[in-house]
Parts: structure tokens; sequence; C-alpha cells
């Protein structure tokens, strides 16, 4: 990857992985598959005013995020986790959200090129 700024943390995730292909590769796939699904069920519990299981599902995404070094969505996450167990009523959760998903469609693009041009790659 080249040196631009970017969402995902290469460096991190290729020491945290020891650069094991197979392990980076069934990462990215739950990548995929859960971080639609988070953000929807984000935006269904803001809608139900369900703030206790809003802040866990925001806690459990904080892991996905996290094992790719995406600290500032890290943050968003851990900014919605502890403001649904606070003061909830005065967070525009909408608009947090809307931004962990935005980021994580950068950083599903740059895992994709990563992936593919990975050394080694077949």
């Amino acid at each position: 990857m080249d040196k631009t700024k970017h969402i995902v943390n290469f460096d991190f995730l290729l020491e945290s992985t020891e650069s094991d292909l197979p392990l980076i590769e069934t990462m990215i796939r739950i990548f995929h598959q859960t971080y639609p699904d988070y953000v929807l069920q984000m935006n269904d519990l803001v809608q139900d005013k369900n703030w206790e299981e809003l802040s866990r599902i925001a806690h459990k995404a904080k892991a996905t995020t996290s094992a790719f070094g995406m600290s500032e969505s890290s943050d968003f996450l851990s900014l919605i986790e502890h403001s649904a167990k606070k003061q909830p009523e005065n967070v525009h959760f909408k608009e947090i959200i809307d931004k962990f998903e935005y980021q994580c469609k950068i950083a599903s693009n740059e895992l994709n090129e990563f992936i593919t041009k990975y050394p080694n790659h077949d």
C-alpha cells in the first residue's frame, strides 16, 4: 500500500496477524459480512430508543474495527457506546453512525485493494 492516509492501519494489521494472509482474508470476509449489519442494527436501536442494546452493539462492533487498527471508527463506536449509557437524548447518533458507515465503506475498498496486491497472493 502507498503511504497515503488510510482508514485501515495496515502496519498494525500485518503486525498483529504476523502477515498471515489466510487469517487476514478471513478477517476481511468477516468484516464485509458484519459491518452492514452493525449499521442496520444501530440505526434500528436508535429509532427504538433501546440505549442499552445500542451500547452493547457499538461495543461489539468496536472489536471488529480495532482488529484493523481503524482508530477513528473505533472512536465513533466508543462515543456511541458511552453516550448511549449516559445522556442518549442529547446525542445525534444518526450522524455518528453515518460517519462510521462511510469509514467502513472506505475501509472495505482499502482491504479489497490490499488483498489483491499483497505479495504471494494467488
